[in-house]
């Protein structure tokens, strides 16, 4: 986030700028100028100073008008998306969750004048015709119940939510291991708050980890009143005999925040980080990038720590079993305990599911590792963030594209990550680099949004643009809230890291925020990488007759191209030719279509013979829905290749995006032969057919074609392979 600048220094900066005749400085100086000073007036808690900040940021915005009104060739502004302000105004986007306020943890707390509303009763717990009682109505004894309980107390019941049971059992298991505070500190008591007219013997605010940062659940005070069936048994999570309260509280308060006790489902890694603020991780097990043995050595260091805990999940099938015990579809299962040893590495398990039934078996069991990948689907891991010393955020707007050409109305934020590289050429495997994208929830209730991370360092660029035959591993969508990258030692020697954050869905805006974990230190967020301010776009449709697929088609060359021209700086003709521009490329579509760009030398004509050495710069391995590639590249003319991985296969629209601190254009290169008729004749050689070149005596035997032609006319003949092989091949044409 950047330093928070005054506003009166930056006023008189733009005028002293607007009286040396710099229009487009002092331009962008007001325009600063006025965003600090309503960035002020938002902030203070002064009337004075808010009244003076307002009538400020009117005068500034005045200037800035008058100047734009006089000079109309400005150099458009971009607004500074890493700002104070812009960060706090996406913050505070944020903080309505279905129609409920819940403001940052630090801002002013609010008196309320209303009674604290109790969660919405899902519709089992209206069919035992639940109400709510106290603690004290419920236990005589309550007040000397016991503050804590056992893992195995907990007890789920009527409610869908296992894996908010698991996630209180797991935060259980580490107070009693390493005695923390896990879950409870979530809850803040105000014993002495009383409302007329509320029942509850005190009232407690919520501090959970949501939409970015740390937030007060305002609105979703909770008292301690229970739902209970008219005979007195609690109709939610259950701490059995020990009567400890804090855990149903925990449970009432994150079921009211995600829209009340009906609640559609989770996993215990988005309910952890809500609740503690830990670093959530999803591993599938049955994944083709899944790594058994570097996993277990990851979760056993972290379990026995105290810097990790995880819990278990089924798949969406029933008769899942694991010898005499039948696992429940789509549950989740807390870990308790981790051994390993010589004979054996054993993970103890709980199914805090309570049947009802006196012959159910044991909720705690023990598998092996190899069990454990064989027969659940994944697993759920949490991870301390205090094991980085150094945290970064950014948050940011997905705005969706409403121009039609996107199916699935992909947008995409790119950020680039600086750190200090590494000063010897050993590789220290000891430094780590996390990068979490979190996408902001405004109703719990929807799930039809998808996100995806692709984080790469300028080492990986490098290579894979010689990868233009392959699609990436990562950067697919999901529909979670959280998308986990690391960064490996031999990224993080290169000194930068390219972070790409990608959205799809019908949302017309998202927010979102990535933070960075790391034990390097320095971290900065590079601010050039904003939008630049010239940009040209331009939108295609990938058909059956230009879909060639990737460079090892022999089609390849068929697919869209464009000119792409780089104006000189300075106003001059030749100003400028002689250093380079940044020039940002994107190309986007549908999310489930691996795409490609690659910049190759020309003079902005088509290609139809590409060699490694003439490509400038490219997007590298293919990655699906988006395509981005950045050169710093001379002015003048090149010519841009847009490729999906397979021939004729992901047909539909798409759009590139060129961007430049100097004046960019695109036009479409139309393909070869448009405008003229054509006539496709496939051959073959074989046997006596094959009669090789013009110096062979046998050379007439090679397939020939008559074509008549009945006047003057201008004519092209391409003689291509149908496969991806090398001979030299000839044409000749031979008029009669």
């Amino acid at each position: 986030m950047s330093a928070r600048k005054d506003p009166e220094a930056v006023y008189v900066k733009a005028t002293k700028a607007e009286l040396a005749r710099d229009w487009d400085l002092a331009f962008k100086l007001y325009l600063s100028a006025a965003e600090d000073f309503i960035h002020l007036k938002s902030t203070t808690g002064d009337s004075k100073v808010k009244s003076h900040a307002d009538s400020r940021a009117a005068i500034a915005l005045q200037r800035a008008e008058k100047i734009k009104s006089i000079h109309r060739d400005l150099t458009p502004v971009v607004r500074n998306a890493f700002s104070e302000q812009s960060q706090c105004s996406v913050l505070k986007k944020s903080s309505r969750v279905n129609g409920k306020r819940i403001p940052l943890w630090h801002d002013p707390r609010l008196p309320s004048e209303d009674l604290p509303d109790q969660p919405e009763l899902a519709r089992v717990q209206l069919a035992q015709s639940a109400v709510w009682k106290l603690p004290a109505e419920l236990c005589t004894n309550w007040a000397h119940a016991p503050d804590d309980a056992e893992p195995q107390d907990i007890a789920q019941r009527i409610i869908s939510d296992c894996s908010v049971c698991a996630s209180i059992v797991v935060c259980l298991v580490h107070r009693k291991r390493f005695s923390s505070n896990l879950g409870k500190s979530s809850l803040h008591r105000h014993p002495s708050v009383r409302l007329e007219g509320s029942p509850a013997s005190c009232l407690y605010d919520a501090e959970f980890h949501f939409n970015g940062s740390a937030r007060r659940i305002f609105q979703i005070v909770i008292d301690d009143a229970l739902p209970v069936s008219p005979n007195g048994d609690v109709l939610s999570l259950s701490t059995g005999g020990s009567n400890a309260l804090w855990p149903r509280l925990l449970e009432k308060a994150y079921l009211k925040l995600m829209g009340g006790y009906d609640f559609p489902g989770s996993n215990s890694g988005d309910d952890l980080h809500s609740m503690i603020g830990w670093i959530p991780d999803y591993v599938c097990f049955h994944s083709p990038a899944f790594q058994r043995e570097k996993t277990w050595a990851q979760v056993y260091q972290g379990f026995i720590r105290g810097n990790c805990v995880l819990t278990l999940g089924t798949p969406d099938q029933e008769n899942v079993h694991w010898g005499k015990i039948s696992l429940l579809p789509s549950h989740c299962y807390a870990v308790i305990d981790i051994s390993d040893n010589e004979e054996d590495r054993t993970l103890k398990i709980l199914n805090s599911w309570e049947s009802g039934s006196p012959s159910a078996a044991s909720p705690t069991f023990e598998m092996s590792w190899d069990e454990v990948c064989q027969t659940f689907e994944g697993a759920y891991f949490s991870w301390d963030p205090a094991t980085f010393p150094h945290h970064l955020s950014f948050h940011g707007i997905w705005v969706r594209d409403d121009d039609g050409v996107t199916n699935g109305h992909a947008s995409h934020y790119h950020l680039r990550l600086k750190f200090p590289s590494a000063t010897t050429s050993a590789v220290d495997t000891s430094q780590k680099l996390w990068v979490l994208l979190t996408r902001h929830v405004t109703n719990t209730k929807e799930n039809s949004d998808y996100v995806a991370l692709r984080v790469e360092s300028e080492f990986d660029r490098r290579i894979s643009q010689q990868r233009i035959d392959q699609i990436a591993e990562a950067g697919s969508f999901t529909n979670s809230v959280h998308v986990l990258a690391r960064a490996t030692a031999e990224e993080i020697r290169d000194g930068s890291l390219s972070i790409i954050a990608s959205h799809d869905g019908r949302t017309e805006e998202v927010a979102f925020t990535v933070t960075v974990f790391s034990t390097i230190s320095s971290l900065s967020w590079d601010e050039t990488t904003t939008k630049l301010p010239f940009s040209h776009k331009v939108d295609g449709t990938f058909t059956s007759k230009n879909a060639g697929g990737n460079y090892a088609n022999p089609s390849y060359m068929r697919n869209p191209q464009y000119h792409l021209r780089i104006s000189p700086e300075g106003k001059g003709q030749t100003a400028g030719r002689g250093t380079k521009a940044r020039v940002v490329l994107v190309a986007q579509t549908d999310r489930d279509a691996p795409l490609n760009i690659s910049v190759v030398w020309s003079d902005g004509s088509r290609v139809f013979d590409v060699a490694q050495t003439d490509i400038v710069c490219g997007s590298g391995t293919y990655s699906y829905g988006l395509a981005s590639a950045v050169g710093d590249l001379l002015a003048g003319s090149y010519t841009v290749i847009v490729s999906t991985f397979e021939a004729q296969k992901h047909l539909g629209p798409f759009s590139l995006r060129a961007e430049s601190p100097r004046r960019v254009s695109l036009e479409a290169i139309p393909q070869e032969g448009a405008g003229m008729y054509s006539k496709v004749i496939k051959g073959s050689w074989q046997g006596d057919t094959a009669a090789g070149s013009p110096s062979s005596s046998k050379y007439t035997n090679n397939p020939f074609s008559h074509l008549h032609i009945p006047s003057t006319c201008q004519i092209k003949i391409r003689l291509q392979l149908c496969s991806p092989t090398n001979p030299v091949i000839h044409r000749f044409l031979h008029t009669s």
